[in-house]
């Protein structure tokens, strides 16, 4: 959850939120400790301050493997929520990594998005809801038939972007889509339906390689469907300032792709793993601080929350 010192950070007003409130989810007993804000509070400030865009589409992409768009994409979806906004997570890696990390117990009958990418209207029918908040369109081994289902240029166009609409007619504010590390028809699909895209890479040169082809194939399908191209952003992840090679490559990217990059890097922690072994996220994890403030930086960044993209906090 948000705290009262964050949300007045990103509102730029201490005053804005008061130390002692009904609508708060803890109330501050001692006023040097800080204290959570409920989610519909959030929300509800931000959209006062105009700070809110609505209804994203916001897609992990990266032709290399192993760079963490998995991870990310699931840590974001669910930070995200905590601002509020109803999220969506659509998995169309048929690898199915997402799906077993936020349903494991409800993968073997989930519906994935090869059975209803024609029928947008049985999107609510496949719909995992996670919590109030969190949704999951799930994914299986049957989403690597996509780029067969999918073979028609109009069909690329439109399946993943009529799924969403539908989405976003249910009430959704925000899609999250983890895509699989190849440009495959879902693929293709999703980049036409997005208005951002989150390149995630690791300070190796074969994932950095993919930075370029990512934004370059990005690039020509979009204007091969006549499309504006998506927002891109591009997140370092694995980043550990003890070995030289990070650090180098991270002021690399800022120097060749400006403010493309955000900022703030996610730096390595034991955290990742245990959330991955017990389905959860490092927002589950009290102790997580680094990871949990490297990924509400990013989460700040895509919904522009975060306008000058500036952090020092690499240590």
């Amino acid at each position: 959850m948000i705290k009262a010192s964050e949300l007045n950070n990103i509102l730029g007003n201490p005053s804005v939120i008061p130390e002692e409130t009904p609508l708060t989810l803890q109330r501050r007993t001692d006023k040097n400790v800080d204290f959570f804000i409920a989610p519909s509070v959030v929300r509800e400030k931000l959209e006062a301050h105009g700070h809110l865009a609505q209804r994203d589409v916001i897609a992990f992409i990266n032709l290399k493997g192993g760079t963490g768009k998995t991870t990310s994409s699931v840590t974001c979806a669910r930070r995200s929520c905590d601002f509020g906004l109803k999220t969506c997570l659509l998995d169309i890696d048929a690898q199915a990594s997402a799906t077993f990390m936020l349903a494991q117990d409800q993968s073997e009958t989930a519906r994935p998005f090869i059975e209803f990418w024609d029928k947008p209207e049985e999107v609510s029918s496949a719909l995992i809801n996670i919590d109030a908040q969190l949704s999951l369109l799930p994914s299986s081994l049957d989403n690597s038939l996509l780029d067969l289902q999918l073979s028609r240029p109009i069909s690329q166009k439109n399946a993943v972007k009529e799924c969403c609409d539908e989405l976003f007619k249910m009430g959704h504010d925000l899609i999250f889509v983890d895509c699989p590390p190849s440009l495959g028809a879902g693929v293709i699909s999703t980049i036409c339906a997005s208005s951002k895209l989150i390149i995630p890479t690791t300070a190796d040169s074969f994932a950095l390689r993919g930075i370029d082809l990512t934004i370059s194939e990005t690039e020509a399908i979009s204007e091969a469907f006549g499309m504006k191209p998506p927002k891109i952003f591009i997140l370092l992840t694995h980043f550990d300032r003890r070995i030289k090679m990070s650090e180098s490559v991270l002021a690399d990217l800022k120097q060749r792709y400006g403010d493309r990059v955000i900022a703030q890097p996610i730096r390595t922690s034991s955290y990742f793993a245990q959330a991955q072994e017990r389905n959860r996220t490092v927002f589950d994890f009290p102790k997580a601080k680094k990871a949990q403030l490297d990924y509400d930086f990013a989460v700040r960044a895509m919904l522009h929350l975060n306008p000058n993209n500036i952090s020092d906090k690499t240590s």
